[in-house]
């Protein structure tokens, strides 16, 4: 095995690294941030129709941003993974096993790169449990459009292409709100892990549509562009 030494400048170790990638579906490619005990990810995907909003709070041993291709990481299988920084790549380290990422000179990956926009549109915050997230993620088909329509206390998710399924869920709210989401985008949206206990879907009339998460080491907020409806 090789020495800790010879790997480079060690950067951080992530303890769920299953669940960092598992979180990046949208992502092909990013920067990745590492500083202020956190890593840190903000980016829109390439056709520039949803955003991805990551902090992982880990210890940082050095602060540097790289952008790297994803996909040369998503084949990882390990839980723990330590990061190495040397000659312009990043190195993961599955025990011995290492998985090196040249630095990327994309300028569209660094356009993709920035802040996360700042919800100014009316709307209401609509917290789901894990039960109901399961249940969304089985009526989700990547092909199909899906209306979110909200009043009375009531959300209702429904198939607008097929018209085959249709979700009520009642949840404290107030005012009424209607958007339409592809599924392309919804199927690396929702999620129901254990360590998250439910989610925040904000959703307004025609505006992005947001679904954030939050636990003790992990914040992620996604953004996705609504459809237009046509009449």
């Amino acid at each position: 095995m090789a020495s800790k030494k010879s790997l480079g400048t060690p950067i951080c170790t992530l303890s769920q690294f299953q669940s960092f990638i598992s979180s990046l579906g949208l992502l092909s490619s990013a920067k990745l941030h590492f500083g202020n005990n956190e890593l840190l990810i903000h980016a829109t995907e390439a056709s520039n129709c949803a955003f991805v909003i990551m902090h992982y709070r880990t210890p940082i041993e050095t602060p540097i941003s790289i952008a790297i291709d994803l996909n040369n990481i998503k084949g990882i299988k390990a839980d723990e993974i330590q990061i190495y920084t040397s000659n312009n790549q990043l190195i993961f380290n599955d025990d011995g096993l290492m998985y090196k990422c040249a630095a990327l000179s994309d300028p569209n990956v660094d356009k993709r790169d920035r802040e996360g926009p700042a919800v100014k549109w009316d709307h209401v915050n609509l917290a789901l449990t894990n039960a109901h997230v399961k249940k969304v993620l089985t009526m989700i088909n990547a092909k199909n459009k899906y209306n979110f329509d909200f009043s009375d206390n009531v959300l209702t998710i429904n198939d607008a292409t097929d018209n085959a399924m249709e979700y009520i869920i009642e949840v404290e709210g107030s005012g009424t709100f209607h958007t339409q989401v592809h599924g392309m985008y919804l199927v690396d949206v929702f999620m129901a892990p254990k360590y998250f206990t439910g989610c925040v879907i904000t959703l307004g009339n025609n505006t992005p549509f947001k679904v954030s998460y939050a636990c003790e080491w992990l914040t992620l907020d996604y953004f996705v562009a609504p459809m237009i409806e046509q009449d």
